[in-house]
């Protein structure tokens, strides 16, 4: 099990790596991008074990898409 999850954490590494060459983050720090989105993820856990209802698909899409805005450079 946790080998499976970091290998989904492995592919949002990359995806930062390519993100930041191609200068579309805000942010240009990998470490610092990959330990925020980590407990960005961490308190997003925690809210929908707490909110059952609200951990839908679409929220989920909701959440990331709220992330991604923050750090992407439009």
């Amino acid at each position: 099990m946790i080998d499976e999850t970091y290998e989904h954490f492995e592919h949002c590494e990359k995806t930062f790596k390519e993100a930041i060459s191609q200068k579309l983050m805000k942010i240009n720090d990998l470490d610092y991008i990959s330990n925020h989105y980590i407990w960005n993820i961490r308190m997003n856990i925690i809210y929908f074990i707490n909110q059952p209802l609200q951990c839908t698909p679409e929220n989920i899409d909701k959440t990331f898409s709220i992330y991604w805005t923050g750090i992407f450079n439009v």
